[in-house]
């Protein structure tokens, strides 16, 4: 009897191994919940930084003169001068650039800069060209201002609204030609009255001048050529 009780007591420890390692399994083999899938954070597109618009030459002041000062207003220069060397900008005229020509005064808050235009060894060429045979005392031009190896700003002085150029400053112009004429007469009067260039010596007939010279007269020619072309150059 004690081993039949045995044997039963030893079925039913074995079946209940059996049964906790079947629900065991059972439980290991359910599936787990997915995990969900953390949202992921909105990228906000940055904005790209606006360019600044090309600066842009819009006014000037006192004359297009060689010799002479004139001052140059450009639209958003202030923005172009944070960035670049403003100090190397030079005027340019008919599209040729007037190299070593740097601004005198450059003034970015007020967008404003003054050249003193001169003639240097490095633009001599080119004034000559400009001012050289005149056919009047102003010529019509285009003006802007730009650095010497680049494109020059845009401007409102193109083909279709110049600049005049002065050539032959009125003022010297017309002082020079009354000096000139001055000296003219007052050789005129004393070629006629006194014997500057007539013959030496005496005259034959009492109370008459001598003959004109033609040495001295031809003289006279030249140096009243060459004293007018230094006028009219100056």
């Amino acid at each position: 009897m004690k081993r039949k009780a045995n044997s039963i007591r030893v079925i039913l420890i074995s079946l209940s191994i059996v049964a906790g390692a079947n629900v065991a399994r059972a439980q290991s083999a359910s599936p787990s919940p997915a995990p969900t899938a953390s949202p992921k954070a909105v990228e906000t597109p940055t904005a790209s930084p606006t360019p600044a618009p090309p600066p842009r030459v819009t006014g000037t002041g006192g004359h297009l003169e060689l010799d002479d000062i004139i001052q140059v207003q450009v639209d958003h220069f202030s923005e172009w001068a944070a960035t670049n060397d403003a100090t190397k900008l030079v005027p340019f005229i008919n599209g040729r650039a007037i190299r070593g020509n740097y601004p005198e005064e450059i003034h970015p808050d007020k967008n404003r800069l003054h050249f003193h235009l001169e003639i240097t060894p490095a633009n001599k060429e080119v004034w000559t060209d400009l001012l050289g045979a005149p056919t009047g005392t102003h010529h019509p031009v285009t003006f802007t201002i730009g650095l010497e190896n680049q494109s020059p700003f845009d401007s409102v002085y193109g083909q279709d609204n110049p600049l005049p150029l002065t050539v032959i400053s009125p003022v010297y112009g017309v002082i020079a030609f009354i000096v000139l004429l001055f000296t003219v007469i007052l050789f005129l009067w004393l070629a006629r009255t006194t014997n500057l260039i007539r013959e030496t010596g005496t005259c034959p007939v009492p109370g008459k001048l001598r003959p004109y010279n033609l040495g001295r007269t031809q003289m006279a020619f030249w140096f009243f050529m060459i004293y007018a072309s230094y006028f009219t150059i100056w």
